[in-house]
């Protein structure tokens, strides 16, 4: 594969795919934002009636579903990166490099997904 190759074909392949990774994960710390602000009523009526501890359970439910799904954001983008790099680096080895960061972004939205299940529910 030659370098004219890469930058017409493969690279805005990949930056097209890093740019739908990082688009769904804004996505989702949006939706995760939206619901931390609809809590808050909540909150305010828990610290009226009831004691502290649970008045900043929803406040806490949404500070932990948005750290993790920035996290999983931040290192979906930093393997989307890499990946860029190293196809840049050796070419020949770019459908390898494309699968192990596929895969490997994959098995990172899913511990967000379960991260945030278990942030809302507990």
């Amino acid at each position: 594969m030659d370098l004219v190759n890469l930058v017409t074909t493969v690279l805005p392949e990949m930056l097209a795919q890093a740019a739908e990774t990082g688009a769904a994960a804004a996505g989702q710390v949006a939706d995760q934002a939206t619901q931390a602000a609809d809590q808050a009523p909540q909150a305010a009526d828990a610290v009226a009636n009831a004691g502290w501890a649970d008045a900043f359970r929803p406040i806490g439910r949404g500070l932990g579903a948005g750290l993790a799904s920035l996290g999983a954001a931040w290192g979906i983008g930093r393997i989307a990166a890499t990946s860029v790099e190293s196809i840049a680096r050796q070419p020949d080895a770019s459908g390898d490099i494309r699968g192990a960061m596929i895969l490997t972004s994959a098995f990172i939205e899913g511990v967000c997904l379960f991260a945030v299940v278990v942030a809302l529910l507990t």
